[in-house]
């Protein structure tokens, strides 16, 4: 490209050697002067043609939420920085949660020779591949990219206990399947292997496992129900951090019935209160 702005120069110069005599030594001066580049303005303009912006340097992989350096650089079409852009950049991201952080709008200076780091400049949130392009303000067709950051879950910092049912039947058989979810602080989901300890915190019960590692952010357990009707509390945890789940035992069907109140001791011929229950075939109160 530039061959070609120095092919247009040297027919101006020609043009303007063959329109005026040979002999006036100012014009053939000043056709010399476009041919070697001497006329600085539009030298400069030519030879700050830029071919790409370059961005590099961000963590790959960077976790959730951390802090990177960026750097951009002004590459000309022929390869070498561009020591003499002062051009305009504004930085922007695939990223499109609101706490992702980039460097504001930057008006390159004669110090930055062409390369400029911002540190600490970028944070990205969202988990997977993400990238950060810089484009000159002045031409859109002047850009660049690091593509293909990946960026991983922070730590657990929220778990979610849920079950497919909220009610059992406290029949030692009855189940429900328990999923637990957990997520960083910005709601990626965690990274594989991360380890849910699960247990009964009242109502009794049995739990399939009680260590499970996580897959796609989520550990599943099966809990079965004991026998007696009530209230079960089961609870997930993992690095600290904690949730649980109340499922409810109701009796089953009942099967015969209890007596109770009678008066006792109690005298021949002598009356009492007495109270039915029918009772399932665990002594639950079917109500």
């Amino acid at each position: 490209m530039k061959n070609k702005f120095l092919i247009i120069l040297v027919i101006i110069a020609l043009s303007i050697l063959l329109t005026y005599p040979l002999y006036d030594e100012k014009l053939e001066e000043k056709a010399l002067g476009y041919i070697l580049g001497t006329q600085t303005n539009l030298f400069l303009k030519i030879t700050a043609i830029l071919d790409k912006l370059e961005v590099k340097d961000i963590n790959d992989p960077i976790q959730a939420g951390q802090l990177s350096n960026v750097t951009v650089s002004a590459v000309r079409q022929d390869g070498p920085v561009a020591a003499d852009y002062r051009g305009t950049i504004t930085l922007t991201s695939s990223d499109a949660h609101a706490q992702v952080l980039l460097p504001a709008d930057y008006t390159f200076t004669e110090a930055d020779a062409g390369i400029h780091t911002f540190a600490d400049g970028v944070r990205l949130i969202t988990a997977g591949e993400q990238s950060v392009t810089a484009t000159d303000t002045s031409s859109i067709n002047i850009y660049g990219s690091q593509e293909n950051i990946t960026v991983l879950p922070g730590p657990a910092a929220k778990i979610t206990l849920s079950s497919d049912k909220s009610s059992l039947t406290a029949n030692g058989s009855d189940q429900a399947i328990l999923t637990a979810i957990l997520e960083d602080q910005y709601g990626n989901k965690v990274a594989d292997g991360t380890v849910v300890e699960f247990k009964i915190i009242a109502g009794g019960g049995s739990l399939s496992q009680t260590s499970v590692a996580t897959v796609n952010g989520q550990a599943q357990i099966t809990y079965t129900a004991g026998s007696v009707a009530g209230v079960a509390t089961i609870e997930a945890s993992s690095s600290g951090i904690k949730a649980d789940i109340a499922i409810t035992l109701t009796a089953g069907s009942a099967n015969h019935l209890g007596v109770s109140d009678i008066k006792s001791p109690i005298s021949a011929g002598e009356a009492s209160d007495v109270k039915a229950k029918a009772l399932d075939r665990y002594n639950n109160t079917d109500t």
